[in-house]
């Protein structure tokens, strides 16, 4: 899942992972009211969540009741999210699964230096050689595909994907191409810690909100009116040096003058909940739930707390921000 960029002559490095670590807003302490991608905060003030966390990146901070599923229900659910992968194991956590897939890849290859661990957020690399396991859990719906590895030109071998299924609950799911399914050996998944019962009616549930809704289907279009809103911000913005965008998530990186902590503050201030990542980047990255008019809301706020245009709304920011401006 490679970020675009929209401006950077002469750039010439690869793009960020997706997955960098950010400062965000711990808000779970301060919420009053949810609903898909608003929250309202104990100041009584409404705000946008454009900010996903694995456990608001699909539905937004709606949470499905669970679903009547069995262990072997899930594993035919999962392995029809794409049809040239199978389900081949669900497990307890990220870690297990993963500790799973690389055991599975390396009785098939021979060795275990065959074996190399890809995040898809990174995107497709190079020349690949040996058996790739794509570790998916950013990257899940967010390029209009379940699977952003899926379409490489060059396919992973094994893909494993953590909680973002789990809205946030700790559960991960090993998925093989099918091409390599019989070679998986007898009895290779046998002492997995495996998810319990409630665990797997949530990851059921989760699924057949996503299918009902369309989410993975309309996020294509969903992406490219977010690119292109933010474009049209930068076009009008003389503070933004350069906008990446991967799918629905984007960085936005400042000329000298203003940092993304004080830009992040100013959205906050008007009613948006964004990120800034470990090296100085503002991250955007709504839910799939996110609606155009959201998207709207979005870059709008976006350009008035760049230009420092006047609100109606009193500025009012989370606690969080405030702690970290005193």
């Amino acid at each position: 899942m490679n970020f675009l960029e929209s401006s950077a002559p002469g750039h010439n490095a690869p793009p960020p992972s997706v997955t960098d670590k950010f400062a965000g807003h711990s808000i779970d302490d301060q919420i009053v009211e949810t609903r898909r991608c608003t929250v309202q905060m104990q100041n009584g003030f409404l705000y946008l969540d454009a900010l996903a966390s694995q456990a608001t990146a699909l539905l937004g901070h709606d949470r499905p009741a669970p679903a009547a599923a069995t262990r072997a229900t899930l594993m035919q659910s999962l392995a029809a999210l794409h049809p040239d992968y199978d389900c081949a194991a669900i497990c307890a956590d990220l870690a297990t699964a993963l500790l799973a897939a690389r055991k599975v890849a390396s009785l098939i290859a021979g060795d275990s230096k065959s074996v190399r661990l890809l995040g898809a957020e990174g995107g497709e690399v190079g020349e690949q050689t040996g058996i790739a396991i794509a570790i998916e859990n950013e990257t899940v719906g967010r390029s209009g595909t379940w699977f952003a590895s899926a379409d490489w030109r060059v396919p992973p071998s094994f893909i494993v994907v953590g909680d973002v299924l789990a809205a946030g609950e700790s559960f991960g799911a090993v998925f093989v191409e099918r091409r390599l399914a019989f070679r998986i050996p007898a009895g290779s998944m046998a002492g997995v810690a495996l998810p319990d019962d409630r665990t797997i009616a949530l990851v059921q549930a989760v699924i057949d909100a996503v299918q009902e809704q369309q989410l993975i289907r309309k996020t294509k279009d969903l992406a490219a009116y977010f690119h292109n809103r933010l474009e049209s911000v930068q076009s009008s913005c003389q503070d933004i040096a350069e906008i990446q965008v991967a799918g629905l998530s984007a960085k936005i990186r400042l000329n000298p003058g203003m940092t993304a902590a004080q830009l992040k503050r100013r959205l906050c201030e008007r009613g948006v909940l964004v990120g800034v990542d470990d090296r100085g980047a503002l991250l955007i990255r709504p839910p799939l739930a996110t609606r155009l008019a959201e998207i709207d809301v979005i870059s709008g706020v976006l350009r008035g707390a760049l230009l420092g245009t006047a609100t109606a709304r009193s500025a009012a920011c989370c606690a969080s921000c405030q702690g970290e401006a005193d």
